[in-house]
């Protein structure tokens, strides 16, 4: 690798130029080419010795992903979802009606499915800046974020069943589906996980069961009716009684998760934060 003059020797190809977006720093352990939408893009991983930072904020939060809102915090901040996909419904389909109408493997239909293509990855570009920009947010300005656990696999599922045993609301599911995965939701996950960990930071899954339902007021308390010991489980957008709590489902969700720190809860960072307490983290 010639780190000087921008220019590094790949396998059976040579030397090869390229331009630097930040300085190497580091051994060079081994090198990815990609081909993305007719650009080529390296990416060289190194190894090197880091310092374990510690993170300038002793702030900790609990944040809820929907589908309306992109995050829902539990100090009452949100941010609104983008939907990119969403934005760009029209077009899309209209392009793919141009592509459907080629003859396959002609001229006309390489062009046509080139512009289908540069659509979807301008789509997938704004979906990463957008996710990109709230995670770093939150990492700057948080050291412990506290998130549900969520399985996106299992939320976004199709709903039309089998031969024998048909699905209900097949169509309704569909779009929930789309919603989900165009929001990104696991994305927002996993760079918010190596971003707190660069910054001395935490991120703690915690179960997701009742988050939505659970009335922070009266959480250890004992008012109305209750299930389990301890808690008060009240129906969405419900009223939590004799507190005069009235939140939709994000915002009690959120501020529900902080208190549901315990032997269940799973960390997502490095093995040093293995069994840590949260504070311990800051």
């Amino acid at each position: 690798m010639d780190n000087h003059n921008g220019r590094i020797k790949l396998p059976k190809i040579g030397w090869m130029r390229y331009r630097k977006s930040r300085e190497i720093a580091g051994t060079p352990k081994n090198v990815t080419v990609s081909l993305v939408h007719g650009k080529a893009f390296i990416s060289i991983q190194t190894e090197r010795e880091v310092a374990t930072p510690m993170h300038p904020s002793k702030s900790s939060v609990g944040l809820d992903w929907g589908i309306k809102r992109f995050y829902t915090l539990s100090n009452g901040k949100y941010r609104e979802q983008l939907s990119p996909l969403q934005q760009f419904a029209v077009k899309v389909a209209k392009l793919q009606r141009v592509l459907n109408r080629k003859k396959k493997f002609s001229n006309n239909w390489k062009k046509a499915k080139f512009k289908v293509a540069k659509l979807h990855n301008k789509i997938a570009n704004i979906r990463k800046d957008f996710v990109h920009k709230s995670s770093k947010d939150l990492s700057k300005n948080h050291a412990v974020v506290f998130i549900e656990d969520l399985s996106i696999r299992n939320m976004s599922k199709s709903a039309r069943g089998s031969q024998e045993k048909h699905g209900k609301n097949v169509k309704r599911k569909s779009g929930l589906n789309r919603a989900v995965l165009d929001a990104s939701p696991f994305e927002l996950r996993r760079q918010l996980q190596y971003k707190l960990r660069w910054r001395g930071g935490l991120l703690v899954a915690v179960p997701p069961q009742n988050t939505s339902r659970r009335c922070p007021a009266v959480r250890y308390g004992f008012c109305g009716e209750s299930q389990d010991a301890g808690e008060v489980l009240v129906p969405d957008w419900g009223r939590g009684d004799m507190m005069g709590q009235e939140d939709c489902n994000d915002d009690r969700a959120n501020r529900d998760q902080p208190g549901d720190y315990d032997g269940k809860t799973r960390y997502s960072g490095d093995a040093n934060h293995g069994g840590a307490d949260p504070a311990q983290a800051r």
